[in-house]
């Protein structure tokens, strides 16, 4: 802003600037999960990309995931911070982020139910949230299948009586030609 006055020994013209500072660097996430389909009893990864676009350190980050109770956790890595775990919920605490820097998460995941599985990964920095979400389907699990006793000797049944038929129709075929 430009400004003008008198200062008692004459006029005066200057320049201020408002001091609003520049924002707190908000890092940004990104999630996915491969496969996206699984079976019941299957394993699939969650990845989380957490990544930092900004000149700016982020400072204060921290990394939230409520994994769905139908999901059972079997292993969480990271490429930086700290990992912490209280029921389904998977903390990663990041605490700084450099400018252009990405850090991943990986967890791991075991399903125990059929269904569409939404999972919502949070960020959290001094300049405020970012969130991403991942949808995971799980599907029942194919029945493996095995004959029951009655239906082996149905079929075993079946069968002989065809290899009968077919011994007894053998000579009257031979016999025509």
């Amino acid at each position: 802003m430009w400004y003008s006055g008198e200062n008692g020994g004459g006029k005066a013209i200057g320049v201020t600037y408002a001091g609003a500072g520049a924002p707190e660097p908000s890092p940004e996430v990104d999630k996915t999960v491969d496969p996206a389909r699984i079976a019941v009893g299957e394993e699939t990864t969650l990845t989380i990309a957490v990544s930092n676009s900004t000149p700016d350190t982020a400072h204060d980050v921290v990394v939230t995931d409520e994994i769905d109770p139908g999901l059972e956790i079997v292993e969480v890595q990271t490429t930086k911070g700290m990992v912490s775990e209280e029921g389904q919920l998977v903390t990663v605490d990041v605490a700084q982020l450099a400018p252009d820097e990405t850090m991943i998460i990986s967890i791991l995941v075991r399903a125990h139910a059929e269904g569409y599985v939404p999972n919502v990964a949070h960020v959290t920095a001094a300049g405020g949230e970012d969130y991403s979400e991942a949808l995971l389907t799980v599907v029942a699990a194919e029945e493996e299948f095995v004959p029951e006793a009655g239906s082996l000797l149905l079929l075993g049944g079946g069968l002989a009586g065809l290899a009968g038929y077919a011994t007894l129709r053998w000579p009257q075929r031979n016999e025509r030609c």
